[in-house]
């Protein structure tokens, strides 16, 4: 059997100082969302488990980290595809060491969600998406203190805003239910509107970059096949592709000056590779790699959910793991994740639009930092609205 060490002193080294060679990186990245994209927020929470395996069992060392993956997640192959080793490392790591924002900072906490109730019921409990913009406040703050406002401002305005985030959402809805699944109108109109406002916030706060990586098709996922059947996971993937439309909606109607942004449709590239799982590699689409947590998947009955937040590692383990597209029912495999951040970033309209990612990271910005396009930095720029799942900041 593979072995998977766990070693907190090695895991502080990992996150600090083996991230990566910033100085060699072209863009200046921020990402946020959920597991998709984290690698080890969590672990630095109150009542965290502390990272466990076999997730990471095939990251470098073979060292657990948090990361919801057998390797490196979509977070990281996206920053590697801009000259990062690896993603930057969690804010709550940096803040920890008294590292510079100035490499990158990665926000995301898995189980996390666009309204900020979804987790509520985990332990440790997530840092939403609204969290994590607050912590990206004060790490906009401490850049222009470093650096001056004008600068700071013309930092931002060139740097990459990945946000990923969604699917806990969707999996937070299903988990409530008292009655058989039905369409959704008024959670995804909410869901839409508070995904806007945060979009906004960034703006305010000086971003105009954005890699928005679309929701995939969450009922393909074995975790919701396995839970609600053949009409349910119908059901849930047209509410997938209903958000992702909604996405695109507002995005092309929110015309905010110096804004460029590339939305990723992970609909597409996972229903693809689905149909044709031979073309990209892989043997088993249907299935996870790692198909047990001690017995169950993630409870949709109001029981705690295990998998992520589960400890004791006894289940079989799947040899080939470049050959699944799932490593565990809701999260893909590393490969998944390299595959998927080579069609945001070199694949078609199909895979990302109006432009893909590599695209978006070749933007100038052609005005000059006191000018319109980049941000006007005020005292207190988040907008402070309100939806039916949020309060102000």
């Amino acid at each position: 059997m593979e072995s998977c060490s766990v070693s907190s002193f090695s895991i502080f080294l990992l996150v600090v100082t083996l991230a990566f060679h910033s100085a060699d990186a072209r863009t200046l990245v921020f990402i946020f969302g959920d597991s998709t994209v984290d690698v080890g927020t969590n672990v630095f929470l109150e009542g965290s488990p502390g990272p466990f395996c076999p997730y990471g069992i095939d990251y470098p060392t073979n060292i657990s980290t948090g990361r919801a993956s057998n390797g490196y997640t979509l977070g990281d192959e996206l920053a590697r595809r801009m000259g990062y080793e690896e993603s930057p490392p969690p804010y709550l790591a940096l803040v920890s060491s008294s590292s510079s924002f100035l490499n990158g900072v990665n926000f995301a906490s898995g189980g996390s969600g666009i309204f900020d109730s979804t987790g509520w019921h985990l332990t440790p409990r997530p840092l939403s998406l609204r969290d994590q913009i607050r912590q990206f406040s004060t790490v906009r703050d401490t850049i222009i203190a470093e650096l001056g406002r004008e600068e700071a401002a013309r930092l931002l305005s060139q740097a990459l805003f990945i946000v990923s985030d969604g699917g806990n959402d969707f999996a937070e809805y299903i988990r409530n239910l008292t009655a058989p699944i039905q369409w959704p109108s008024q959670f995804l109109r909410d869901l839409a509107s508070t995904y806007q406002v945060h979009f906004q916030d960034l703006y305010n706060l000086g971003a105009r970059k954005f890699g928005i990586v679309g929701i995939p098709p969450i009922g393909s996922t074995p975790v919701i096949k396995d839970n609600l059947g053949f009409l349910g996971q119908y059901i849930v993937n047209l509410a997938s592709q209903r958000f992702y439309d909604d996405t695109k909606k507002f995005m092309e109607d929110f015309k905010l000056e110096g804004m460029h942004y590339s939305l990723g449709n992970a609909i597409a590239f996972t229903n693809d590779v689905i149909r044709f799982p031979w073309f990209y590699g892989f043997r088993e689409v249907e299935k996870a790699c790692w198909n047990e947590f001690n017995g169950t998947y993630i409870s949709f009955s109001g029981e705690e959910a295990v998998g992520i937040s589960c400890r004791n590692w006894n289940g079989p383990l799947c040899p080939n793991r470049d050959q699944y597209f799932f490593f565990d029912p809701f999260h893909p495999t590393q490969r998944a994740a390299e595959l998927g951040s080579e069609a945001l970033f070199h694949g078609g309209t199909n895979y990302a639009e109006p432009i893909n990612f590599s695209g978006l990271v070749s933007i100038g910005i052609d005005q000059n930092p006191t000018q319109k396009a980049t941000p006007d930095f005020g005292e207190f720029p988040l907008s402070g609205r309100k939806t039916k799942y949020l309060g102000t900041y």
